[in-house]
């Protein structure tokens, strides 16, 4: 069977740095589905009713929704231990990530953007990442503190629990201040172009075309605890956006919805959309092609770490039993903005 034809999901477990012998990683899912083309109209899936592929921004701008679940907090939850299926940990004093991004990170062969969580076990141990003009590494530290310093040097910048950090280029030490330390970690290649080729380019012998000499934008931070708190559908559904805007080369922020509230059949044209749920339980629902009118369910849970590549259309069912918290990433940004929409519109 093609794979550009069937949905497929991989089974990716990851240990770098150090074993994990402590914690067996449960499955992470993705979707490995051939994006078609932004102009490809795409069925709606059955039992939702056909929707053209513009459905996210027509709900954006009337305030419609799926049928709203019951109201939740958007603080963010204080006992959340998250650990992704896609996950790595750092026992030593020094890590060195050599390709920017681990062995079995959750990826897939056409998607510019791999996922996981990468554990620094010890105080003052330190993950380090090389230099790459063609990446851009994004932290959101779910676990104790760190401190981000570049390459270049200059001052170390704190990031503490519930915050994020963004370094273009890469070229940076992640130092546990508080640990153990768990950050979840986003590696973006520019121009949408795939994160294995752009990673496999550390592997050759002259990278001095993609070492950078001058770092091409400055180390960023953001508090996503102190984010503004963007509710819809009742206050069923909540975001906290991070870094976003067309500055980024993606964008990277929280989603949570109740227990009982579900996410409309839709499409992203433009932009693959990542889910890395620290909490939760469902069925994402996906078309197993590009165009395609059949359908799969992936099964979510704590730990799952979901692609689901541009123009291909997706909803969400709750399990009914916890809410959903995840860490929402778009490849490049944009679809966030209609959270602000919607939230206007409550």
């Amino acid at each position: 069977m093609n794979r550009h034809h069937l949905a497929a999901l991989l089974l990716v477990s990851l240990s770098a740095c150090g074993p994990e012998k402590e914690w067996v990683p449960p499955p992470v899912g993705v979707i490995p589905i051939a994006p078609g083309p932004a102009d490809t109209p795409h069925p709606a899936l059955p039992p939702a009713p056909p929707a053209p592929p513009s459905t996210v921004a027509a709900a954006a701008s009337s305030g419609k929704t799926a049928p709203a679940g019951t109201p939740m907090s958007g603080e963010i939850p204080g006992d959340i231990d998250a650990r992704l299926s896609a996950a790595a940990a750092c026992k030593d004093k020094e890590c060195t990530v050599a390709g920017m991004v681990p062995p079995g990170a959750a990826t897939e062969a056409k998607a510019p953007v791999a996922v996981w969580s990468h554990e620094i076990t010890t105080s003052g141990g330190t993950l380090r990442f090389p230099k790459q003009a063609e990446i851009d590494l994004y932290g959101v530290v779910v676990k104790g503190a760190v401190g981000v310093q570049g390459a270049e040097g200059g001052a170390e910048v704190a990031v503490k629990r519930w915050a994020a950090f963004h370094a273009p280029g890469g070229g940076v030490s992640v130092v546990a201040k508080e640990a153990p330390a768990r950050v979840v970690l986003v590696a973006v290649a520019s121009g949408g172009a795939p994160i294995a080729s752009a990673s496999a380019k550390l592997r050759d012998k002259d990278t001095s075309k993609i070492a950078w000499t001058a770092r091409p934008g400055p180390i960023e931070t953001v508090d996503l605890s102190a984010s503004k708190d963007l509710a819809w559908a009742g206050g069923a559904m909540h975001a906290r956006l991070g870094f976003e805007g067309d500055k980024q080369r993606a964008s990277v922020g929280l989603l949570f919805a109740s227990k009982d509230a579900s996410v409309a059949q839709h499409q992203h044209d433009g932009s693959w959309e990542v889910l890395a749920v620290l909490r939760g339980g469902g069925t994402l629902r996906h078309a197993k092609a590009a165009g395609a009118t059949d359908m799969s369910s992936l099964s979510v849970t704590d730990g799952t770490v979901a692609l689901v590549p541009q123009g291909t259309q997706h909803a969400w069912q709750p399990g009914g039993a916890k809410p959903l918290v995840a860490v929402q990433i778009y490849a490049p940004p944009g679809p966030e903005q209609r959270f602000k929409t919607l939230a206007e519109s409550k």
